[in-house]
């Protein structure tokens, strides 16, 4: 299973303080080493306002997007609502509008990187008016002029299946599917979306009974289109019920998300999960949603394995007896 993450929340001291910034992108680069995570994302507020300052400031490229991994593709989750423009921007879908202003943020970070953005991202619910087939011809545009020699890879995490909008890749949300209708979790958090209710608890650590009730239903009839290559379907890590996420230490509004989802596993077995959906269904990548809600003890790298530790072992004791 290739495996990629989500970013859409950027909160508190990491936005203006550089070395809580430099901190909390370094832990992200360590889980994306450790994990193997070949397409990452980042959030890219705009850097005309306070709460954008670690863009202007340019900490995204020096202590992220310089240190991510050759084998990982970088991209940015652009927050470019229409309801909420950035400084100096002009009426949407005019030039110099939200989005191009955006764009041109993004040409010059790629001139100056080391590496490279290569994909962008949209939460629907966010861009609002760009969710639509004048929004993606616009974005394509915009592509052309500011990413010419960089192959078209954007899209949404759209609102459900074709003929919604996609972009030419799609983030589709695998939670909040119909899995957690039947115990009275709708949306916001509260007692009937913590443990022991959500079928991610009731389940835990059992990729193949939770894939026999409503989640794997909803894949089940969707295979055909999350399985597609330009598709990464995205898995919730959020936990309610516990603060003892990424994003714990920069805010007390439910750091961790409104639901216990995939946040209640070991990551251990929410990699098991991910490899019964390969073989179950035929899907190939899937994104974690999101960085901040990743729990702190997904964050250690387990010790070796007996396997690994007896490799190891003979690999030093080759290179002693050669050293001879």
């Amino acid at each position: 299973m290739k495996i990629g993450i989500w970013h859409e929340k950027i909160v508190g001291k990491v936005q203006t303080d550089e070395k809580t910034f430099q901190d909390y992108a370094t832990k992200y680069i360590k889980f994306i080493k450790d994990n193997n995570i070949q397409r990452a994302f980042f959030l890219l507020m705009d850097p005309g306002k306070k709460f954008g300052t670690y863009a202007k400031n340019g900490w995204i490229e020096k202590y992220w997007l310089n240190k991510l991994p050759t084998n990982c593709e970088a991209g940015l989750v652009m927050d470019t609502e229409p309801t909420s423009t950035w400084v100096g921007a002009n009426t949407i879908f005019k030039n110099g509008d939200t989005m191009e202003l955006a764009f041109q943020y993004v040409s010059n970070l790629n001139k100056t990187s080391n590496k490279k953005i290569t994909c962008l991202g949209f939460d629907y619910e966010n861009v609002a008016a760009y969710y639509s087939k004048q929004g993606e011809n616009w974005i394509e545009s915009l592509w052309k002029k500011y990413c010419p020699n960089i192959t078209l890879d954007y899209g949404y995490n759209p609102k459900g299946p074709p003929p919604k909008p996609q972009g030419n890749y799609s983030y589709p949300e695998i939670y909040w599917v119909g899995e957690l209708a039947p115990v009275g979790c709708k949306g916001k958090e509260g007692s009937k979306c913590k443990c022991p209710n959500t079928p991610y608890c009731k389940n835990n650590g059992d990729p193949t009974t939770l894939l026999n009730g409503k989640l794997g239903d909803y894949i089940e009839n969707h295979k055909s289109w999350l399985s597609q290559p330009n598709v990464w379907p995205m898995f919730s890590v959020e936990c309610l019920s516990q603060t003892n996420c990424v994003g714990s230490p920069y805010t007390k509004t439910n750091p961790c998300g409104v639901v216990d989802a995939f946040g209640t596993w070991t990551k251990d077995d929410f990699m098991k999960f991910l490899n019964t959906v390969e073989s179950k269904y035929g899907i190939t990548q899937a994104m974690m949603y999101e960085w901040n809600y990743i729990p702190t003890d997904w964050l250690t790298t387990p010790p070796p394995t007996l396997f690994n530790r007896i490799i190891t072992s003979c690999k030093l004791l080759i290179k002693k007896y050669l050293s001879i």
